[in-house]
């Protein structure tokens, strides 16, 4: 039989990197089993019960409550945004700030437009949207700017609160540069580290001593991720010069243990996106500078494959599955009224969404996206926005 080979989108600078489109199938998929599970018991993780989980009475959610850890996939696809940005940074001799925003429009928004566009005139708008709102909604989110208020953040689709926050990390790139030119990765780190973990040390306060929701302004602002989306420009920096990095002294197995331990213990719930951002760039790192032998079993190196696949379109799937998830129960009613389905037989049925969105995506990929990610490589010589070390 003939084997089906996958390319990265990175082909073909190094067989490294087709690791990227592998990991970004894992955080795809944790985020598509997240929302499904929200999607079909109406919440995300289990009640808590003080700091801790509470599972009496909680039924078939018990079983589930491990793929509460789905949201973290976020966490994994900003390493890798920050990894790929400082690639192409250190990578092209040519690299200037118009060529860079011109690539990243190119890459983002012909695909976001068109979710857009598909949800605002199919029935799958996950909450209504008044026609005096309608305006407001779409200002904000074409110009990436509707993490500013929660009602805009996820007015149209609830994941699209990703896309602003990377969308201005771009913007902080530049910053990003001059902080690691001043004064090295460490103290830039170092920094950033005790920015991200103060916003997200006030969620923790706000939930268990005031009772009341984060304030959205600042877990939703780009600040809240900083750390983590730089850790993958880190990651890259030091692979690039072969440099030695703090991360080589981490056990990759033990974070992530510890990472995933966090989702059960209510005060550390805040810092698991950190922790995993943390365990990814590790792995990242450990992964690119060490030796791999090729996989021999036929089982893994399919799931490999498949996971490499469903990474090369997880930006297309990302837009499209949640809305798609959430329009189970309207389908499920229309065709099968007055019948109760169990929580956990929705989640079955939710299923059944993965391989229609997969195949959608990637055709999305190949129409969409993959065009005018060969159109941005185009030439476009200017002045270099930073000088380069």
């Amino acid at each position: 039989m003939r084997e089906f080979k996958l390319k990265s989108q990175f082909e073909p600078r190094s067989q490294f990197l087709s690791i990227l489109d592998v990991l970004r199938g894992v955080a795809i998929g944790a985020v598509f089993l997240f929302h499904s599970l929200g999607a079909a018991y109406g919440k995300f993780h289990l009640p808590w019960r003080g700091l801790l989980p509470n599972f009496s009475n909680a039924g078939s959610l018990v079983f589930l409550s491990p793929l509460s850890f789905g949201f973290t996939g976020v966490a994994i696809f900003f390493v890798i945004s920050g990894f790929c940005i400082h690639l192409s940074y250190i990578s092209d001799v040519h690299w200037t700030w118009s060529n860079f925003v011109k690539k990243r429009l190119l890459r983002i928004y012909p695909a976001y437009f068109l979710a857009l566009f598909f949800l605002l005139v199919s029935p799958f708008l996950m909450y209504p949207i008044t026609p005096q709102l309608m305006g407001w909604q779409l200002t904000t989110h074409i110009l990436a700017i509707h993490n500013i208020k929660k009602e805009t953040c996820f007015g149209i689709n609830p994941s699209f609160w990703s896309l602003a926050v990377e969308i201005q990390l771009y913007l902080l790139y530049p910053i990003l540069l001059q902080l690691r030119n001043k004064m090295g990765w460490k103290k830039t780190l170092i920094i950033l580290g005790i920015l991200e973990l103060f916003i997200r040390s006030t969620t923790l306060l706000t939930d268990l001593f005031l009772h009341r929701e984060p304030y959205h302004v600042l877990i939703l602002s780009p600040f809240a991720y900083w750390f983590s989306w730089s850790l993958g420009a880190y990651v890259c920096d030091c692979w690039k010069k072969n440099q030695k990095s703090f991360l080589d002294k981490f056990n990759v197995f033990w974070i992530g243990c510890f990472s995933f331990i966090s989702i059960f213990f209510r005060p550390l719930i805040p810092f698991t996106f950190v922790l995993v951002a943390l365990t990814t760039a590790t792995f990242l790192y450990q992964y690119l500078v060490s030796s791999h032998k090729e996989i021999r079993n036929q089982i893994l190196k399919k799931i490999q494959n498949h996971l490499a696949l469903l990474g090369l379109v997880s930006y297309s799937f990302y837009l499209f599955h949640q809305p798609l998830l959430a329009s189970t129960h309207k389908i499920v009613n229309r065709f099968l009224p007055n019948i109760f389905i169990p929580s956990f037989f929705m989640f079955l049925l939710m299923m059944l969404w993965y391989p229609i969105i997969l195949v959608a995506s990637y055709l999305i990929f190949t129409l969409i996206e993959k065009p005018f990610i060969q159109f941005a490589r185009k030439p476009n010589l200017g002045s270099p926005l930073i000088k380069r070390h």
